[in-house]
């Protein structure tokens, strides 16, 4: 789940018994065409960034896929997905 106030969510949530565990990830705006995601991807391997998971979301204010995703060092994926001219949110 993401979330505008991740401490507000976990205490919520926790209150109501739920087991929760936060965790960083990056959410990359990406047009909505083919080859867009092999070109991010592509980019990740040519700055040997290795990627846990990923998953689709969608920006309701822009109406574009939000791809997002985790690696081990979240500052170097950023700085390479800013680096490429992909947008991160």
């Amino acid at each position: 789940m993401i979330v505008s106030d991740p401490d507000k969510a976990l205490k919520e949530l926790s209150a109501q018994d739920y087991l929760c565990r936060m965790t960083n990830v990056i959410g990359v705006e990406v047009e909505d065409k083919v080859g867009n995601l092999n070109a991010l991807l592509t980019a990740f391997l040519d700055s040997n960034i290795n990627v846990d998971y990923v998953y689709l979301s969608f920006n309701r204010d822009t109406g574009k896929p939000v791809l997002v995703l985790h690696t081990e060092d979240m500052e170097e994926a950023e700085s390479c997905i800013l680096s490429k001219g992909f947008s991160a949110i």
